[in-house]
């Protein structure tokens, strides 16, 4: 009973302790809360005023980000470009130098200007810009071949439109769409001058660069293009608008259509083709293709096919075009025809030509350029001097047009074929070494034939000999 007691007692006293304790436990507690909520305030202050910092510091980043890109932005060498947003300028400009070695004893060529020499082959200097969907290129050349005065003249004039990724329209002097070489610039063909056929079918009557207007439509994968243009300036005499006798301008047509079912960064399958018309009476003194040996150094024009008539009523040309790229491989060949009517009854003169030419690059490869369905030239990475020894690339090919002999057609006779061996040196990507060696062979060819009593040609000229061409090549 005693101890019964006792525990109730104990028990009794606890409570009374913690009943009296309970009120000091309460405020205890409570000053805790406030103290923590004071301390969360102040770090939600603190982190307002980090806030604060952190958005001024962003919008000062961005309006001095914002002054900046308003600011033009100069690239200097190779050139010079000055680009400020969706705007821009820049000079480009090309030096080729020649040098050719020509054979002193070739019969029939004596006293034609086939003799070694220098020559300044392009000397151009241009501006080009654009702004917004608008572009323009103003190229003036002082070069030119051997029997040229070399005077200051207009190369390319043309101002462009793009209202969209896939379409181009242009109006100038350009060039027309014909053949794959004309497509691809003279800074990145692979031989010192473009193949004969193709320039003996192009260069004189059709320009190739001419007042036209143009369009492109550009795909994924192929290309086609289409020019409006005047006459050539070599047929005409001049650019101009109008003739001598106050007429309307003789015109032409041109179409080029490019498929290109193999196109990656390192491969291509180029398949192409191209028909100028060009209709209206020309002087035919100026109408004739001929062209040198595939050196402009000399003028001598070994092989010509010419008109019967005093004037034709027009010319049709066409072309076929194959190229293929893997890696540092590369191959192309193409097959032109053209035909100058006759205006008095008299039968038409035709010819046709082709070429075959393939290279390897060592070091880099060449591009397949679907905006103009050509080669680009390779890319150097090790320039020399610096850090390597450049690109270095080899190639071969081979050309001949093949007018036959005809009595009938004195003035537009012969054959003409020509072997050419290439070595490219890119020491960068603005400046170029090449070596060319050519060897030529001659049937039937040389001035206006004559005949005998029996049809057999007099006065042919039959010859191999060998032209070899240094180029120095500066771009910008």
């Amino acid at each position: 009973m005693t101890r019964t007691l006792s525990a109730l007692a104990a028990t009794a006293a606890l409570m009374a302790a913690l009943a009296a304790a309970s009120p000091a436990m309460a405020q205890d507690a409570e000053a805790d809360q406030n103290a923590e909520i004071q301390a969360l305030k102040e770090a939600i202050q603190d982190l307002q005023i980090k806030l604060n910092d952190l958005e001024a510091k962003q919008a000062a980043q961005a309006e001095a980000q914002a002054d900046k890109s308003d600011e033009p932005k100069f690239k200097v060498g190779p050139g010079l470009s000055i680009s400020k947003g969706g705007n821009s300028v820049g000079l480009t400009g090309r030096l080729h130098w020649d040098v050719g070695l020509y054979p002193s004893d070739v019969d029939g060529l004596e006293g034609a200007n086939f003799d070694t020499g220098a020559n300044l082959r392009r000397g151009r200097l241009g501006v080009m810009g654009k702004s917004g969907g608008f572009s323009y290129n103003l190229t003036v050349d002082v070069g030119g071949s051997a029997d040229d005065n070399e005077e200051v003249a207009i190369d390319e004039a043309a101002v462009y439109y793009s209202p969209s990724k896939m379409i181009k329209v242009g109006f100038g002097k350009m060039k027309i769409p014909v053949t794959f070489e004309e497509s691809t610039s003279s800074n990145d063909i692979s031989f010192i001058e473009r193949s004969m056929p193709v320039d003996m079918f192009t260069d004189k009557v059709l320009g190739p660069k001419a007042v036209n207007a143009q369009v492109w439509v550009y795909g994924e994968q192929s290309l086609i293009e289409a020019a409006i243009h005047a006459q050539s300036d070599t047929a005409l005499g001049a650019s101009k608008t109008y003739d001598d006798a106050n007429e309307a301008e003789d015109m032409g047509l041109t179409v080029r259509a490019v498929y290109a079912p193999i196109k990656t960064s390192t491969s291509a399958l180029h398949l192409g083709g191209w028909m100028d018309r060009s209709s209206g009476s020309v002087n035919a003194k100026d109408t004739y293709w001929g062209y040198r040996v595939e050196l402009n150094v000399a003028d001598a024009k070994p092989l010509r096919g010419d008109s019967v008539s005093s004037t034709t009523d027009g010319m049709t040309h066409w072309g076929l075009e194959l190229a293929y790229l893997n890696g540092p491989f590369w191959a192309q060949a193409e097959y032109i025809n053209g035909t100058l009517e006759q205006n008095d009854g008299s039968k038409d003169v035709e010819g046709d030509g082709y070429y075959v030419q393939a290279g390897y690059v060592v070091g880099g490869a060449k591009r397949y350029n679907m905006k103009k369905g050509a080669w680009s030239a390779p890319k150097v990475k090790n320039p020399f001097p610096g850090k390597g020894t450049g690109v270095v690339e080899v190639a071969g090919r081979y050309s001949m047009v093949d007018f036959g002999v005809d009595p009938a057609q004195p003035s537009h006779a012969g054959k003409q074929s020509n072997f050419t061996v290439g070595l490219n040196w890119y020491l960068n990507n603005s400046t170029r070494i090449m070596f060319n060696s050519i060897r030529v062979d001659l049937e039937d060819a040389g001035k206006k034939a004559e005949f005998d009593t029996a049809g057999n040609r007099t006065n042919g000229l039959d010859e191999s000999f060998w032209v070899h061409g240094v180029r120095w090549q500066y771009k910008w």
